[in-house]
């Protein structure tokens, strides 16, 4: 059959396979397939819901979503290949399970034979060089495609051996051996390779050494290979159709071979498709020198085709003496106790391999043939190998020298491209990253933010992912270079859009500091780019003393979001920051009790905390959750009881004077009229307006009035027509009709005693209302008073909010 008239083919008997599928139950949670193991099934979801996840970038994360009518796993049936992915359950899943088994006892040879051919043009579509084809394209090369077979110990490749074709492992497992140094002179290790892996590819095009040895490891290992030539000739007959076929193969090789260098290896894909545009192929000559040592590097240069040699000698000597050298009696050629730069063959003469102490001029007993001193083990400072490259320097610094000449010693083809394009790019990604505080040119020098450029690793997200999640512990920002995201929070059981995110905005950055859980949701609201930066990354980059000045940052950000403290200017929140006290509690300590007089702000630093109101069960808090701030500025009791829960807890709080202390002296009464007000604020937002924005609570704010009562004092009386609601600021009010119960309430990162609300009654009628009881003041208090003077919006949004804790008879 003529390549060109493959066509797809389908396995008959269906009939067969359908009777041999066998219902399986998985338990929410459950892996069904796990990345990286070998299996021998695929799997159909008949009812429930899966989710798709991979390792990327180090990080498992979920790649797509699977539910009835979904397969996957369906290589494992006729291949002993690594699992690509992980499919873990969502829900309660029932999925039908086909073997390898089953299917090789029930189909033909021929119908396996065509499966196969399907299931290779999956295998090798991870392939750089075929992953562009279409799906016609691929199943022709399929077709194509030589099958081998090769026992244990088998040689199937050479090292210096030319790369006549590339080879996809089918079954068992092969070794690479490489020389036994690399260019720096490092010792290199083995590499295994199993099914649905390939070697040969870099070399195919250029006709390259392998630069490894390859021999078959296990019993029995499958290949399948194809040459060049063979690959071209699936386009079809017609000239046109081969040239266009040559054309894509080496813009796809090129390409890989440009992505291997680590600073382009991280560009998101439209980044690399700008680089790779300005990248052109260059040839040289024979002795032709590609650039000079100690010179400025202007270019980045990958290799093709050919040999090139890092020279550090006088290049004029090397050229007249077309690469001879000629050494003296008793010179040492090679010293074992050094790794040579250089690979010797030996034209005339006689040299020996010594291996005791050079001293005495005498003749060696050892001496060595030219065809043995040919085989001499010494490493080799000349590259061979598509895709080595030279000049990265350049990449990292704008004034980067050569360390070397780089001459050609046979002709080359090179890629080149200037380094421009990428210092755009890294740029534009240092300026994204000293918009966060922490990395700010306040804090790092521009050398250091090009250091952590270094560490951005590119993710891609489709729609409707999300890329952080409420709740969860990370340790990973992200900024985004391309796409729209919605950043989302919970309230009320709901999921409400707080703002968007557009390129350039990040968040997740107090992660890279504390383990503290999310804030808030990211959602990718389009197909997203986005670069991540990790804890790890900057903490193994930037100095100790750096990283302390970016956590009193971080605390400042965490104390800045504290309702009672975001009016504070940034200097003023670093100030707190630098004055906050920290202690350990071990497991089991007591924080604070229930009748302590609150004179702290905490946040947690480190560990758990639970958190336990009256009777009920407690709540257990995480790190960078705050407790304290609704009886700090009253010096109420707490009415709360935290108790260090894990092994150890780190805390870290401040006092009023500690707050006051961040302004000027006769700015400090402004200060804390400025913080009651956000805290009347938060209680009214709390209670009667979540979700409304600052200006809507502002103008609410300003027909509420914070009333004071003495001790013995009535607020209202049984059958008095309500027309106001009381928010309990601080002080004890009683009615006999009800009993005031106390819960601890978690909202966002702050935990607090439930407020206490009066006379939500009047917002549910839109008639004159009677007080079912009476209220009073048992001791010296006060109550925040809205009603009287309230528009009638808002009275329509208290109607349709549930307070958190409403005062109602029983």
């Amino acid at each position: 059959m003529a390549a060109q008239d493959v066509k797809l083919p389908k396995p008959r008997d269906f009939d067969k396979l359908v009777s041999c599928l066998k219902p399986q139950t998985f338990v929410p949670g459950q892996h069904i397939i796990t990345e990286g193991e070998v299996g021998d099934k695929l799997y159909i979801i008949e009812r429930g819901v899966c989710e798709v996840l991979k390792k990327l970038n180090g990080r498992e994360v979920t790649i797509g979503q699977l539910s009835k009518g979904a397969f996957f796993g369906e290589i494992a049936v006729l291949y002993d290949m690594p699992r690509t992915a992980t499919v873990k359950t969502q829900t309660g899943v029932i999925a039908l399970a086909l073997s390898r088994a089953d299917i090789l006892q029930q189909l033909s040879a021929e119908d396996l034979e065509r499966m196969k051919l399907i299931a290779r043009t999956q295998v090798f579509g991870s392939v750089p060089l075929l992953a562009d084809l279409d799906a016609e394209k691929k199943a022709k090369v399929a077709h194509a495609l030589k099958s081998q077979k090769w026992h244990k110990g088998a040689l199937l490749a050479g090292q210096n051996h030319i790369t006549s074709r590339m080879y996809i492992i089918e079954q068992g497992n092969i070794v690479m051996t490489p020389p036994k140094r690399n260019r720096s002179g490092a010792a290199v290790e083995e590499l295994r390779l199993g099914p649905g892996q390939y070697f040969g590819m870099r070399g195919l095009l250029f006709e390259a050494p392998m630069g490894f040895t390859v021999t078959a490891d296990s019993d029995v290992v499958m290949t399948l290979s194809i040459s060049y030539e063979e690959l071209v000739n699936t386009a079809g007959p017609e000239l046109a159709q081969r040239q266009e076929m040559a054309a894509r193969l080496h813009r796809s090789i090129r390409a890989h071979l440009v992505r291997q260098i680590p600073a382009i290896k991280r560009l998101a894909d439209e980044n690399f498709e700008a680089v790779f545009k300005q990248a052109e192929e260059v040839k040289f000559s024979k002795w032709n020198v590609i650039f000079p040592q100690n010179s400025m590097l202007r270019y980045v240069y990958v290799l093709e085709s050919g040999k090139l040699a890092e020279y550090s000698g006088l290049l004029d000597q090397l050229v007249e003496s077309d690469g001879q050298v000629v050494f003296k009696k008793w010179n040492v050629i090679a010293d074992k106790d050094a790794s040579s730069e250089y690979v010797y063959q030996l034209k005339s003469g006689e040299v020996a391999v010594y291996d005791g102490e050079l001293g005495e001029r005498r003749p060696f007993d050892s001496k060595v043939s030219p065809a043995e001193a040919a085989r001499l083990d010494v490493n080799c400072p000349e590259h061979v190998t598509p895709g080595e490259y030279f000049g990265a320097e350049c990449l990292s610094s704008k004034s980067a020298i050569a360390p070397y000449t780089l001459v050609a010693l046979t002709d080359v083809t090179l890629i080149r491209f200037p380094p421009s394009s990428i210092w755009a790019v890294q740029e534009e990604q240092r300026q994204f990253l000293s918009r966060i505080q922490l990395f700010s040119e306040d804090v790092l020098t521009k050398e250091e933010q090009f250091m952590l450029v270094g560490k951005l690793k590119p993710w891609n997200f489709p729609a409707g992912r999300y890329i952080i999640q409420e709740g969860e512990i990370g340790d990973m920002l992200f900024i985004i270079e391309r796409g729209v995201c919605d950043a989302c929070k919970l309230l009320n059981d709901h999921e409400v859009v707080l703002t968007q995110l557009k390129k350039g905005a990040f968040f997740g950055e107090l992660a890279t500091m504390f383990d503290m859980p999310r804030t808030a949701s990211v959602r990718a609201a389009t197909h997203v780019t986005a670069l991540s930066l990790t804890r790890e990354d900057i903490f193994g980059l930037i100095g100790e003393e750096k990283i302390a000045k970016m956590q009193i940052l971080a605390k400042a950000q965490v104390f800045g979001s504290i309702p009672i403290l975001t009016g504070l200017t940034a200097s003023a929140k670093n100030t707190i920051a630098r004055r906050l006290q920290r202690r350990t509690f071990r497991q089991g300590d007591v924080i604070i009790d229930p009748e302590d007089v609150a004179d702290r702000l905490y946040i947690v630093e480190s560990g758990s905390v639970t958190v336990q109101c009256g009777e009920e069960e407690g709540q257990l808090l995480l790190a960078g959750m705050s407790f304290g701030m609704d009886r700090l500025l009253y010096e109420e009791p707490y009415d709360i009881k935290v108790t260090a829960h894990s092994g150890e807890v780190k805390t870290l709080s401040c006092t009023v004077p500690d707050i006051l202390a961040s302004a000027g002296t006769g700015e400090q009464e402004a200060l804390e009229r400025q913080m009651k007000k956000a805290f009347h604020t938060w209680l009214l937002k709390s209670v009667c307006l979540p979700g409304e924005s600052d200006d809507r609570l502002a103008t609410a704010l300003r027909h509420c009035d914070e009333v004071e009562f003495e001790a013995g004092a009535t607020v209202f009386e049984e059958k008095d027509e309500l027309n106001s609601v009381y928010i309990l600021i601080r002080g004890v009010f009683e009615t006999k009709a009800v009993k005031i119960r106390h819960e601890a309430e978690v909202r966002g990162n702050l935990v607090s005693a439930s407020p206490v609300v009066f006379g939500m009654e009047w917002t549910e009628q839109t008639v004159p209302v009677s007080a079912p009881y009476t209220l009073h003041a048992e001791t010296h208090g006060a109550l925040l008073k809205a009603g009287d003077q309230l528009e009638l919006d808002f009275v329509a949004m208290f109607l349709v909010q549930v307070p958190m804790f409403v005062v109602r008879p029983v």
